[in-house]
């Protein structure tokens, strides 16, 4: 469970306090969704859940995730655009194990340059 929430607190990171355009940000979120999809659900399979608490588990994952790039477009500023693109993309390129190592807890060289420019 705690994978979960970082996984999600990392995408809506990402997604605040700058400006980007919604376009550009839509599809690398999208992809990092993706992944949270092809890596965390699994995950929750695995649990001892009743169906109707994994339903909604993996329907709250869905939902928060693709609703970030709404929003996005008024979140970011031109500056660190790029920054922010390479965190998500590089995040997305993480495989499964990578991703979901130190209970979710990822923090690629990309992601690192993301927190300086918004500090």
């Amino acid at each position: 469970m705690k994978k979960i929430a970082i996984v999600s607190f990392l995408v809506i990171l990402c997604a605040l306090s700058q400006k980007i355009d919604a376009k550009d940000i839509q599809e690398s979120i999208n992809k990092l969704c993706d992944k949270v999809e092809q890596c965390v659900i699994p995950e929750i399979e695995q649990s001892d859940l009743p169906p109707e608490m994994f339903k909604m588990m993996v329907d709250q994952i869905k939902t928060q995730c693709r609703s970030t790039y709404e929003w996005a477009d008024n979140a970011f500023t031109s500056e660190i655009e790029d920054a922010a693109i390479a965190c998500l993309d590089s995040l997305s390129a993480l495989t499964c194990s990578e991703f979901l190592e130190d209970d979710g807890e990822v923090n690629t060289p990309e992601c690192q340059e993301y927190e300086k420019l918004t500090q």
